[in-house]
């Protein structure tokens, strides 16, 4: 493999998919490759699922202190499918000076412990001044994107299923990534045709919606979509009486979709809305069309 890279050092764009865990792809072994490519503009890194027991956490080219660190000058937009581990070894191994898209599958593992991929963004000055964040579900997946003045970044947990999606997303945003917690405004909406969103169960239990609302403490504004408002309002309903700021202490506004379609949901918002307004914290209600 490096044979082949360092002759191609005019390259432009580089797409390494399917990559089998059984080969000798060493995040070191990549960015020296890399550090052969100074006109490299859009690089995509992905592994096959990986086959249990998964052992990266053991391997010997883990890294384990600080290294110096490959410059790729001219690179804008990096794209990996991957287990968390081999990201933290391999993004503490370059630098992005331009890097302003990001896109980040993780495959469904127990842990998600990022620090080095956080401190990696903070050193490209695009990731800076949040706009927006969204949350979408889809079919197989789980995205959580973050929309900057001047870049974009989006993570994905591949999994299926409401309630996994939901745990894997809220763990990931509750990690050493503190992006959530500066966060002034949130979407939560479907990606999936509704016909698939009709499979679903009718209540998921609310504490794992609101594991997902906890990492959100400068939320100010809260976007629902209408296929899963029945599964938001119920978890905002729990948060009565003295929890009526336990999360979400800086809401001030939340927009539904489908507002004047709500029914029976309406008695829950209302007992929401009231328990904020007795907390000295009331939210503002609005109709939402579901546009950005």
């Amino acid at each position: 493999m490096e044979t082949t890279f360092v002759t191609a050092n005019h390259l432009v764009t580089l797409r390494l998919w399917v990559i089998p865990h059984s080969m000798s792809t060493s995040p070191e072994g990549m960015a020296t490759c890399l550090s052969t490519m100074p006109n490299l503009e859009s690089l995509s890194i992905g592994f096959r699922p990986p086959q249990p027991p998964h052992n990266w956490l053991d391997q010997p080219n883990r890294l384990l202190s600080p290294l110096t660190r490959v410059i790729l000058p001219s690179l804008t937009e990096f794209r990996c499918q991957v287990m968390s581990e081999y990201l933290e070894d391999f993004v503490s191994r370059i630098d992005v000076p331009l890097l302003d898209k990001v896109f980040i599958n993780f495959f469904d593992q127990s842990i998600f412990d990022v620090p080095r991929f956080h401190d990696f963004l903070a050193r490209t000055e695009r990731f800076t001044a949040h706009i927006r964040g969204t949350v979408a579900f889809w079919s197989y997946s789980i995205e959580f994107e973050l929309e900057f003045e001047l870049g974009s970044l989006s993570l994905g947990i591949l999994c299926r299923g409401l309630g996994p999606q939901i745990s894997s997303m809220a763990h990931l945003c509750s990690s050493s990534l503190p992006l959530p917690s500066a966060l002034k405004r949130l979407d939560i909406r479907e990606g999936l045709p509704r016909a698939l969103a009709i499979g679903w169960p009718d209540r998921l239990h609310s504490t794992q919606w609101l594991e997902l609302f906890h990492p959100f403490t400068g939320l100010r504004d809260l976007h629902l979509g209408k296929e899963l408002v029945l599964h938001y309002i119920l978890a905002l309903r729990e948060l009565a009486g003295e929890r009526a700021t336990e999360l979400l202490p800086a809401l001030q506004n939340l927009f539904i979709q489908g507002l004047d379609r709500l029914g029976p949901i309406q008695e829950a918002l209302g007992q929401f809305v009231a328990a904020r307004q007795l907390s000295g914290l009331p939210v503002v209600v609005h109709s939402w069309d579901g546009q950005p």
